[in-house]
């Protein structure tokens, strides 16, 4: 362990295993499994972390029809780790015909948390969205 700590987005090889800082504020929390300030990012024969968005009414909808709820699931191995990734890493962001209106709303979402709402003001057209987790 480093005399003076470990910051944000630090990342180092403890045990076998790659670890990476998620604390906002410098930690000297030995990086283990359930410690709240790593995130362990891959060790020996142990599976990826994966990110899945589920939909609460379907994903496809007509021109002013969405109503929707997104909900951005983080799974590592078999396991949901999604509520111990901060709600300020989970960003959004949208794709269709219109990059102005995409700018706006991928500024206004990032670091929106793991549930995205969406109306009919965020889609005209076609879209895509996704999460983007920073870990």
């Amino acid at each position: 362990m480093e005399s003076g700590g470990y910051y944000y987005y630090d990342e180092v090889t403890h045990n076998g295993s790659s670890w990476l800082c998620i604390s906002d504020k410098p930690t000297t929390q030995e990086p283990e499994e359930g410690a709240t300030d790593w995130l362990e990012k891959s060790a020996a024969g142990k599976d990826a972390v994966v990110v899945n968005i589920m939909s609460s009414n379907g994903n496809i909808f007509q021109n002013g029809s969405v109503s929707t709820t997104l909900t951005a699931y983080v799974i590592k191995g078999d396991t949901d780790i999604t509520d111990s990734v901060p709600s300020s890493r989970f960003s959004w962001e949208k794709e269709s015909d219109n990059s102005d209106t995409d700018k706006i709303f991928n500024e206004t979402h990032a670091g929106h948390g793991h549930v995205l709402t969406l109306t009919p003001d965020d889609v005209w057209g076609r879209a895509t969205f996704n999460c983007i987790v920073s870990l």
